[in-house]
């Protein structure tokens, strides 16, 4: 996992301050047991492994272009939040994730140059030794209508809806309260891992950041007054579902990510393999 060893400063206030005034828009049970990718025939395995591939690259190209963590960590959601309304085999990974990036950038009043994310992305993806693609290279024209194209998607399906409330700020603030601050570092590497799951799609951030508190205090054996989840209007059914979520997040660290080809040429001929049943069904 990567992990940003900078605790949180007061140069976050100002991004959690206006967030958190908003709710982030949550997935329904239906639309959690019902992807548009697993209405497109993609498997549970292999939606997990692309979104794991995907939000890896996020990670890393906000990390190669300096971008502070709650851009990289805007950027991250976004990418979940646009899979619950549009199926992997429609959309490339590598685009929505340039996509996301890009608009994390600006509405963080973080912009970072096209030029810059493709260049990024190539690098990263790149099996030979890296070479910047030409300006003028019909390859770059390329992926930079991909990425605005991307834009355009992510603005459209998810509605304009942009806002991020990220759990960062009121974990800060519950560990205050517990009187638990020596576990800020652990719990800030827990809500980065969890970024890597869909929770963030599912819970509101006050309950991330209590299920990091919860996995944190387990793992480092420390005690807290019994309940205190209630005090942040916290279910403790809701607790346990989103820690098991976050944890699985170790699951999928072990299992992938893979080759972003390997599974884009995977999805591909499995598609092609659904075509050559339908022609030969209709004989």
């Amino acid at each position: 996992m990567m992990h940003d060893d900078k605790t949180p400063k007061s140069n976050f206030t100002c991004h959690f301050h206006m967030a958190n005034v908003l709710i982030n828009p949550l997935a329904t049970s239906s639309q959690l047991q019902n992807t548009p990718s697993h209405s497109d025939g993609i498997d549970s395995k292999t939606e997990r492994l692309l979104r794991c591939t995907g939000v890896h690259l996020v990670q890393s190209a906000g990390i190669l272009l300096k971008l502070p963590q709650p851009c990289i960590a805007t950027a991250m959601v976004l990418f979940q939040r646009f899979y619950m309304m549009s199926s992997l085999r429609q959309f490339s990974i590598k685009d929505i994730g340039m996509g996301s990036l890009f608009l994390a950038s600006k509405s963080c009043e973080e912009p970072r140059k096209v030029r810059d994310i493709i260049n990024v992305y190539t690098y990263l993806l790149s099996s030979k030794p890296f070479k910047v693609p030409e300006y003028f290279d019909q390859a770059y024209y390329d992926q930079r209508e991909a990425l605005f194209i991307a834009e355009m998607q992510l603005l459209k399906r998810l509605g304009f809806q942009m806002n991020v409330a990220l759990p960062y700020g009121l974990a800060i603030n519950y560990l205050q309260l517990l009187e638990a601050t020596d576990l800020v570092q652990k719990v800030w590497n827990l809500i980065n891992d969890s970024l890597q799951s869909i929770v963030h799609c599912v819970h509101p951030p006050s309950t991330i950041a209590s299920a990091c508190i919860w996995i944190a205090t387990r793992e480092e054996k420390k005690k807290l007054p019994r309940d205190w989840w209630e005090l942040f209007d916290v279910e403790f059914d809701d607790l346990i579902g989103t820690a098991a979520g976050i944890k699985s997040v170790y699951g999928q660290a072990r299992d992938g990510p893979v080759g972003l080809t390997a599974l884009e040429n995977y999805l591909k001929s499995e598609e092609q393999l659904s075509d050559l049943e339908e022609q030969s069904g209709s004989r």
